[in-house]
């Protein structure tokens, strides 16, 4: 049997990164039984707004 330990560590870098390097926003909602929603919201940008 293999056994599986997570970490928020990986979570928390990407939420990090989606925040302070595109000033995006990272919502995740969990319900037991239920599952888990991750969104990432970032801004739009076009090609002469880089």
């Amino acid at each position: 049997m293999m056994m599986l330990h997570y970490s928020a560590v990986g979570v928390e870098n990407v939420r990090f990164r989606i925040e302070h390097m595109i000033d995006g926003i990272m919502t995740i909602e969990s319900h037991p039984g239920a599952g888990t929603k991750v969104t990432i919201t970032m801004p739009y940008f076009t090609m002469d707004q880089a």
